[in-house]
């Protein structure tokens, strides 16, 4: 459909999902006068990529098409996509969604969806742009960790040019580790695998985001996985936003959208 106001096509599709529903439902956003790369967005742990205006990930893929940058939110498969009923019963929500998920499995519909986008798209330059445990995704898809975890002999991503890490680290801030008992959490792997990842990293960009309110990672579990990666200094870079919320949701304690703009102001230069 055209969004009336909006110089871009939303059109939406699916690719073969993991767990629960069994689909990984994708949305595209496709800008008049397309610039490349095209970017696949992977939300944080028991997120929802929801396209709709005023949702963050509809949000983010619309600044991306004001800029003439195509964007894919890639939400994973579930139980059940009626998180508003939940209100803020987080953990509520998690249980019915998620129990019984993995992460290999949630890994395995991020792997899935870049696969759907490979082939629809296969000319298109891809980038990663992963929040909290999407950025994981991305990483241990990127540096090349995703095949050995999944038992696939082999698995690279096609044409992919860059990395996105947006409040994503190597460790849980301390007092935070009641949150792994939760599905998807209660399974991650073994941090080295991260590392090694990381370590892996070649003939890519890579760029990673902290706000300084995050309560999740601290500012050494983002660094390292900047840091741990063989890249030269002009393709990557670390940044901390300045009164930002791991969810990159709030400056100061306030809703705001100014976060998500600044990152998308930094990452530019890369992308035109």
């Amino acid at each position: 459909m055209t969004c009336p106001g909006r110089r871009h096509v939303l059109e939406t599709f699916t690719a073969p999902g993991s767990f629960g529903d069994g689909e990984v439902l994708m949305s595209r956003f496709h800008p008049a006068g397309e610039r490349l790369p095209l970017v696949v967005v992977f939300h944080g742990v028991h997120g929802c990529a929801d396209p709709s205006p005023g949702e963050k990930y509809g949000d983010l893929g619309r600044f991306l098409a004001e800029e003439g940058i195509g964007c894919v939110l890639a939400e994973s498969s579930r139980k059940r996509r009626d998180r508003r009923i939940f209100g803020d019963d987080r953990a509520g929500w998690a249980v019915a969604a998620f129990e019984g998920k993995t992460f290999l499995q949630e890994l395995a519909d991020a792997a899935s969806a870049l696969d759907r986008v490979s082939a629809l798209w296969p000319a298109s330059p891809l980038w990663i742009w992963g929040f909290s445990l999407g950025g994981l995704l991305g990483m241990l898809l990127a540096g090349r960790a995703a095949g050995p975890l999944l038992g696939r002999k082999e698995f690279s991503v096609p044409h992919l040019r860059g990395l996105v890490l947006a409040g994503s680290g190597d460790s849980l801030k301390q007092g935070r580790e009641d949150q792994t008992r939760l599905p998807v959490l209660d399974s991650l792997p073994e941090q080295r695998w991260l590392h090694e990842a990381a370590r892996n990293l070649s003939g890519i960009r890579l760029g990673a985001f902290r706000g300084t309110k995050d309560e999740t990672f601290t500012q050494g579990a983002c660094r390292r996985l900047v840091d741990l990666a063989p890249l030269p200094e002009p393709d990557r870079f670390y940044q901390e936003l300045e009164g930002v919320d791991h969810a990159f949701r709030t400056l100061n304690g306030e809703p705001s959208r100014q976060p998500l703009r600044a990152m998308i102001r930094r990452l530019l230069p890369w992308w035109t």
